[in-house]
């Protein structure tokens, strides 16, 4: 359960990082990208 959580909170943070980055080149195509990532 709790490694369930921790790799959650990972992923999840790592889509924050990826979103930052994206948002400066292309904020639509990131805003894509984490839609497909949470899905």
């Amino acid at each position: 359960m709790s490694n369930s959580s921790d790799t959650r909170v990972m992923l999840h943070f790592r889509i924050f990082i990826v979103d930052n980055s994206m948002n400066l080149i292309h904020p639509t195509c990131s805003h894509v990208f984490v839609q497909v990532s949470y899905t």
